[in-house]
């Protein structure tokens, strides 16, 4: 007997899409062992490896790009607008080429986060499709370009793409999608780790009165010089940046605990970050608090911002404030708002039970 293949189509703008496809693919793989698992990404192969358990082909190929970035926290929008102008300058060729593509690997399913050239190519060769995203391509360029004539045809041809789903799974907190065919809304999904901050205060040298604070903006780097942050008493920084560096006795380099990301988030007291769905979402289900600097032009952001501030400690902080390490006072508000629970990531269940029912 065949064994079914999933094809898994993971954007690789950021790694939030890759944090929410991750616990569905290991809840599904529990209740399907045998299953094939294709991996069509361009995100790194150790990063799959470290989140995705069992065994897995990777085709490295760039389905779709999302926004280009100045940074992590500003969009390029003239670069973006030229990429898209190319992209779907062979979208047709470009679509059929990858349907015949996932009919040579005889796939029985295909699951999209959320390109949508895999969604039309999944309809072209007649297999099943299921998305899953808190936001999709067409309402995020239709936030940054709602006027450009050339811009409304490639939001059209994308609305098409992703209407051919059989779902769309929109997780708890998506952005709202009123357009959008055969949309179910689920529970929250998150990668959620192991507390390791005995293990950490050992490395580090921490005391159990200590603070730890997790910096981490996503998976697009911003330039910033952690050596200028203010000494706080009894507060220490886990930042990502290189190990071979001199740096103050309050800041720590993530290489230097040799841990994985969700188990460090799992063991600290407090996140600063940006809007996102995989650190908003993760540190609300391991009740942190969060520290959050706006990205005000991001059409997702407020409904992520409404959400968070509802389930979990959370304050924003400014830009500069970001920059230099400022936000003590805004830090000490969190600390004192009330504690709330941590958030139960159900929508994990919900999608793989869905995927499940499309290869039994």
């Amino acid at each position: 007997m065949n064994r079914p293949h999933l094809y898994v189509g993971i954007s690789s703008h950021g790694y939030g899409h890759l944090a929410q496809v991750a616990p569905v693919l290991n809840r599904l793989r529990a209740h399907h062992p045998a299953l094939e698992i294709s991996l069509a990404t361009t995100l790194p192969a150790p990063m799959l490896a470290r989140l995705i358990s069992g065994r897995f082909r990777i085709i490295p190929q760039t389905l779709d790009f999302g926004m280009c970035m100045q940074d992590a926290l500003r969009v390029d929008i003239d670069k973006s607008h030229a990429a898209y102008i190319q992209f779907h300058q062979h979208f047709e060729e470009r679509a059929n080429r990858l349907a015949r593509q996932l009919q040579q690997l005889k796939v029985d399913l295909v699951f999209s986060d959320i390109p949508y050239l895999l969604a039309e190519a999944a309809s072209r060769a007649h297999i099943p499709c299921i998305a899953l995203c808190s936001l999709n391509w067409a309402d995020i360029i239709h936030g940054y370009f709602p006027d450009k004539p050339d811009m409304l045809e490639i939001e059209k041809q994308i609305r098409l793409a992703y209407a051919s789903c059989d779902f769309f799974l929109m997780p708890e907190p998506s952005m709202p999608m009123p357009g959008l065919l055969r949309a179910r809304p689920i529970g929250p999904v998150a990668m959620l780790g192991s507390d390791r901050r005995q293990d950490i205060n050992a490395l580090l040298g921490l005391s159990d009165g200590d603070r730890l604070a997790l910096v981490n903006l996503g998976g697009i780097p911003l330039p910033i010089d952690f050596r200028i942050w203010p000494f706080e008493s009894h507060l220490h920084y886990l930042v990502d940046a290189k190990p071979d560096m001199i740096w103050p006795a309050h800041m720590h380099s993530l290489c230097d605990l040799n841990l994985d990301f969700k188990d460090i988030l799992a063991s600290v007291d407090i996140l600063v970050t940006k809007p996102g769905y995989g650190n908003f979402v993760a540190a609300a289900c391991h009740a942190l608090k969060v520290l959050y600097v706006r990205r005000p032009d991001w059409p997702e952001e407020p409904y992520l911002v409404s959400w968070l501030n509802q389930v979990a400690q959370s304050q924003v902080i400014g830009f500069d404030q970001l920059l230099t390490g400022q936000f003590m006072p805004q830090m000490e508000e969190v600390f004192e708002q009330p504690e709330k629970p941590g958030v139960a990531p159900y929508g994990i269940e919900e999608a793989s039970q869905l995927l499940a029912s499309f290869l039994s």
